[in-house]
């Protein structure tokens, strides 16, 4: 898009690959927006750094003004602004906001897909967390727009070089910048604008979200405030560390196409598999003693032959109360001493009942085997019948 000053025969576009004040090179232009544009550059000292490039119509030293109010903000959600200067591109004036790098907008992103729910509150607690540092330097943003929030690494950042000095409107300015906010996360998450704040399309959003929505989309509320009602606490002050929010996917819901990774070899992901490390992790507070042949007594809880034989193993080291010694593991024997004891008592009861049923099967047949009839002179012979008497054995005859 051609300027009002610049040759109206060119495009923003046509300066890339140009030189501003022989301090940066201009890369690839990012976005043109009417007066102003946005270039990825290099620096003097070769790092990549964003610019953003105004033109001037009488106003360079009010834009000045502005970049370097924004200079004062430190915020984790805000585009860092490094340095503001006046400069010339084809002997017209122009402002230079030497900015952080950035990567894609959340406009970028709609273009492929909505948000989730989960993506579209980190957005909305990240711009409420901008909007706040910004006004509570007596700053307002006036530019809440998908195409303001970018992303660097996983990072939502709200852009800084559009802010403005609302004045005495500073409040109706301040709570507009929120009722955007609260437009454009909708939007992003549902795929349209609410109307007012009982726009049925609020039902799609969670309730804490929606809250929050409606009492911006009121259009009297403040960023700290709506921030409350998300049930999100927002630090605004420069000195007042506050860790980043962030969103998962900023950076990987653009949906890039990107080179796939390269993976190792088979053979030597199957060996980083195996490979033991380097060193063996020992639990806290435990002394290393050297593996003995000779069993270590620890404390063991009491229990009775019948668990000792029957329950589960007890691990030696269990904290139970002490009533007992056992061996360690290391020694790799029994845990419980007595056991032998048991199992031969056991082994005897086994025997003593195995014998005892022999001797009883063994005598039964002859018990009960029938006698055949006796003749006489069976019946009437006399029967020996011996018996013991001291180391003797005396026979009797018996009719």
């Amino acid at each position: 898009m051609a300027t009002a000053g610049l040759n109206r025969m060119m495009l923003w576009g046509d300066f890339e690959g140009r030189r501003l004040e022989e301090r940066w090179l201009l890369g690839r232009l990012v976005r043109p927006e009417g007066r102003r544009a946005w270039f990825e550059a290099i620096g003097p000292d070769g790092v990549p750094v964003m610019l953003s490039i105004t033109e001037a119509l009488n106003d360079e030293d009010e834009l000045l003004e502005r970049l370097r109010a924004a200079m004062e903000i430190r915020h984790p959600n805000v585009v860092a602004i490094r340095e503001a200067v006046i400069s010339h591109l084809d002997d017209v004036p122009v402002v230079v906001a030497a900015m952080e790098m950035t990567e894609e907008s959340l406009g970028d992103v709609l273009r492929d897909r909505v948000l989730s729910a989960a993506e579209g509150r980190q957005v909305l607690d990240a711009v409420l967390a901008a909007l706040g540092a910004m006004h509570a330097h007596g700053l307002v943003h006036k530019h809440v727009d998908a195409a303001s929030v970018v992303a660097k690494g996983d990072t939502i950042k709200l852009r800084s070089d559009c802010v403005q000095m609302a004045g005495p409107v500073f409040g109706t300015a301040a709570a507009e910048d929120v009722r955007w906010a609260a437009r454009m996360t909708t939007h992003a998450v549902t795929g349209r604008f609410p109307a007012n704040d009982n726009d049925p399309v609020l039902q799609l959003l969670p309730e804490s979200m929606a809250r929050a929505v409606r009492r911006a989309l009121s259009g009297i509320a403040g960023a700290t405030e709506v921030a409350a009602l998300a049930g999100t606490r927002l630090e605004l002050m420069p000195e007042v560390t506050r860790e980043s929010t962030r969103i998962e996917p900023l950076s990987k819901m653009a949906m890039k196409t990107t080179a796939p990774a390269v993976s190792a070899p088979k053979e030597k992901m199957a060996e980083s598999a195996v490979e033991a490390p380097a060193e063996k992790q020992v639990a806290p507070k435990m002394d290393a003693k050297p593996k003995s042949a000779t069993p270590r007594l620890v404390p063991m809880r009491a229990m009775d032959a019948q668990a000792a034989l029957f329950s589960e193993p007890f691990l030696p080291n269990e904290q139970e109360p002490v009533a007992g010694l056992a061996v360690d593991d290391e020694a790799e024997v029994s845990r419980w001493p007595r056991a032998p004891y048991v199992i031969a008592a056991a082994i005897a009861v086994v025997l003593v009942t195995v014998f005892t049923l022999y001797g009883l099967l063994s005598n039964e047949p002859a018990q009960q085997k029938p006698s055949a009839p006796a003749t006489n002179a069976e019946a009437v012979a006399p029967h020996a019948v011996g018996y013991f008497s001291g180391s003797r054995v005396t026979v009797r005859a018996e009719s």
